[in-house]
């Protein structure tokens, strides 16, 4: 993962061009969903589009793996 050597856990597959933010990561995900939350929320707030992708979108394996890892790195291994 990007940047986890250093502490930094993010979504993104690179730091340089358009796949530094969390748009082009959504847009892998669930392709086609942004424009739909724009259409159902307007796009004044990019919180309430992130709220509606998720609500109308299945989690994505890569949020599960980031998860875990923010778990394992901050609460620890052995958590059950």
């Amino acid at each position: 993962m990007l940047g986890a050597t250093y502490g930094i856990y993010t979504l993104v597959g690179s730091w340089k061009g358009g796949e530094e933010s969390v748009e082009s990561f959504f847009e892998k995900a669930a392709s086609g969903k942004l424009t739909e939350a724009a259409a159902e929320v307007g796009s004044g707030s990019k919180i309430r589009l992130g709220r509606w992708v998720a609500q109308e979108t299945p989690c994505p394996k890569e949020i599960d793996q980031l998860y875990e890892r923010l778990v394992e790195r901050f609460v620890g291994r052995n958590t059950q």
